[in-house]
């Protein structure tokens, strides 16, 4: 019906006009309007979304037809987890295919239950060239395809489906196992193997888990999004070519030409490898094309992008441009959501679009919000928090940290272990980290008393604590992880006099330095100088023998000496520690000790070759002690079983008439362990 004249008019199915009607007419007689069926929603191109069911025409209090059109959300989306041992699934019942023919009927078949649509059938024994893709299931006896079937006409035969078409290149198979599908590439040069499905045009996201074994010159592999598998020209897609296992490639365009192209080299993050699985999301819009790789956002394309109408295909390739050794392309699982949407925006920047920000914790939100100087609003991430406990030897707390800087530690209790902190990317091999006292303490991977520390962790995704050496007592602990490097600022630590200083500050009063959030202890403002009497034939080093460890308690292994007669102050710029069996090895410095003997003198090194001065201190090997003094520093790793050296750059200043204790554990009786350190000496 429509208004002509003013007059509405009625018109038959093909649009030719039956019953001109005045209004008094009309209002005597009113029509009966049919309530039909497929009405088009999302964008008008888009024939393939479409409402199913049929609702009653409404009647506003006006008396005007109330017109309802469905928002769909996520319409034709996927998700494939490869489950099974194929991509093939047997229907039931028997088909019949007739060529160049977009329908299929079927006996004894169940259409309805068993085939969707945008699903892949073909006879069961013809080739995967006969694929042919599901526009609609009419009955359990009756569908519609997208495209004419183009094999051979056959009658009473089985038929399978598949999420995917597939392309299997010579030399190459396609398979599924474990809920990995696996496109192996074979060896034959110009052997292209690939599956497909059709998608749908933007916007919408893909997310997937893949890996390659291996990067090999003359051999590519592409997921993503194209227009066409087989000659892709409008596309949006990761590829992994070349020998480098590091890094992939993010290409987006709108046509063929190198002109219209975007091309990102992305490494991935936190030192992940292409060999591994890794988790991808793409996010196209018709602004923007994003690409995630574990969570993270890498690189973003708008230069050179699909177009919102442009209809892409979800395609995994691989392509062997010259004769190869065979790679796996394997993907662990597709999600492909097409997002029909209704986006609500506002293009008025003086009426801005009210938005209410919630929260987890109402605890979170008791500030007004912030703008910086460029008026952009400020979000902090929510910290991570978790609290535990540490009663027996060897026990753990460990928590995510991907994305954080710091990591809060409250500890406190009663107890006697050695909680070691410790950081990790693949939560299975753990290296220590070095956490900063609230007091202006050392650092120190070892938190050695109750109190408040930070460690940085910055680039790591796993941080943990490690209770060893256990003999009593419980750990309580309390950490933070946060996105910022500035911690320790809110406990009120900004600056603080550096505290590896060894005696008096009677010389060197400006032995201060910065505390940058928790960056670090930096280099102290003297050091310099130290470098500098190096040159002149005052930069030392020591190294001892082998010292056997007969038991696995501590022992005093080194004490360094700086008498009271001498005139120059000890900087030590280095430590290095060696540990020959598997096992836990723990190294402690100690100052102030209790001396009874000194043990077995050493002989240090001078490292200039002419004019060389004798130092001023002495080192000494197995020295009796009767009390270790207070201990400043230690240190602790894990040895493989092979011997392993661990150097730390410290800096530490002895004053003349203080003394240094070194001390060895090990967790091995008959562990062998070393102690060396570098050194200037300075007036």
């Amino acid at each position: 019906m429509t208004i002509f004249n003013n007059k509405p008019q009625i018109y038959d199915a093909d649009g030719n006009p039956i019953l001109p009607l005045t209004d008094t007419e009309l209002r005597a007689s009113p029509l009966e309007i049919e309530e039909r069926h497929d009405q088009t929603s999302s964008f008008s191109p888009d024939f393939k979304n479409h409402i199913q069911a049929i609702e009653r025409p409404l009647i506003d209090v006006s008396q005007n037809l109330a017109v309802r059109g469905q928002v769909l959300s996520d319409e034709g989306s996927l998700r494939d987890d490869f489950i099974g041992s194929s991509l093939n699934t047997a229907l039931t019942g028997t088909f019949t295919f007739t060529n160049n023919s977009t329908f299929v009927e079927g006996s004894g078949t169940a259409f309805i239950s068993e085939i969707c649509r945008g699903s892949y059938i073909k006879p069961t024994a013809s080739s995967e060239a006969d694929y042919v893709q599901v526009a609609s299931v009419t009955d359990d006896g009756n569908l519609v395809l997208e495209t004419s079937y183009t094999g051979t006409t056959v009658s009473g035969v089985t038929a399978h489906q598949s999420n995917w078409k597939t392309v299997t290149g010579s030399g190459a198979t396609i398979s599924v196992a474990s809920s990995l599908v696996t496109i192996a590439s074979g060896t034959n040069n110009g052997a292209i193997s690939y599956i497909e499905r059709t998608g749908d045009y933007l916007p919408y996201n893909l997310q997937f888990k893949s890996s390659i074994s291996q990067r090999v010159a003359n051999q590519i592999a592409t997921i993503g999004m194209m227009d066409s598998a087989a000659a892709p020209e409008k596309r949006a897609v990761i590829v992994f070519d070349g020998a480098v296992n590091t890094s992939i490639k993010f290409i987006t365009a709108s046509s063929s030409a190198a002109a219209d192209t975007q091309t990102t080299t992305v490494t991935l993050p936190n030192s992940a490898l292409t060999s591994s699985l890794n988790s991808y999301q793409l996010d196209l819009s018709g602004n923007q094309a994003t690409l995630l790789i574990n969570g993270e956002i890498v690189a973003a394309h708008r230069d050179h992008i699909p177009g919102p109408y442009d209809i892409l295909n979800l395609v995994s390739k691989i392509e062997n441009q010259a004769v190869v050794t065979n790679t796996n392309l394997s993907i662990d699982y597709f999600y492909f959501s097409n997002i029909d949407q209704v986006q609500v925006t506002n293009d008025f920047l003086g009426e801005p679009v009210k938005v209410q920000l919630t929260a987890r914790d109402s605890n979170l939100l008791t500030q007004d919000l912030r703008v910086d100087a460029d008026k952009s609003l400020n979000i902090n991430t929510l910290n991570k928090a978790t609290t535990a406990s540490l009663a027996t030897n060897g026990a753990t707390v460990t928590m995510s940290i991907v994305g954080k800087s710091t990591v809060t530690i409250r500890i406190t209790g009663t107890w006697s272990t050695l909680p070691v902190c410790q950081v990790s990317n693949d939560n299975i091999n753990w290296g220590n980290v070095l956490a900063y006292g609230a007091g202006g303490t050392e650092p120190n991977a070892i938190l050695l008393v109750n109190g408040l520390y930070v460690a940085p962790v910055a680039g790591y995704q796993f941080f943990r604590i490690i209770s060893a050496f256990h003999s009593s007592g419980t750990v309580v602990l309390e950490l933070n992880a946060d996105h910022t490097n500035n911690a320790l600022v809110k406990y009120g630590v900004v600056r603080a006099t550096h505290p590896s200083v060894i005696g008096t500050l009677s010389t060197f009063t400006d032995r201060t330095f910065a505390l940058p959030g928790v960056c670090g202890y930096g280099t102290t403002q003297v050091s310099d100088t130290g470098e500098m009497y190096s040159m002149w034939g005052m930069h030392y080093s020591y190294t001892t023998n082998n010292i056997s460890m007969a038991v696995a308690t501590e022992r005093a292994a080194v004490l360094i000496d700086n008498p009271s007669g001498n005139t120059k102050t000890v900087k030590v710029r280095s430590f290095m520690f060696s540990a020959t069996l598997a096992g836990t090895s723990i190294f402690r410095i100690y100052r102030a000790p209790t001396v009874t003997v000194n043990g077995t003198i050493g002989t240090i090194v001078n490292h200039r070759n002419t004019a060389t001065v004798a130092s001023g201190i002495s080192i000494y090997t197995l020295p009796t002690v009767t009390a270790n003094g207070t201990i400043f520093y230690s240190c602790q790793f894990e040895g493989p079983g092979n011997p392993t050296e661990k150097n730390y750059n410290y800096s530490l200043w002895l004053e003349p008439n203080n003394k240094l204790l070194v001390t060895f554990q090990h967790s091995t009786v008959g562990q062998s362990m070393m102690f060396g350190l570098d050194f200037a000496e300075v007036k």
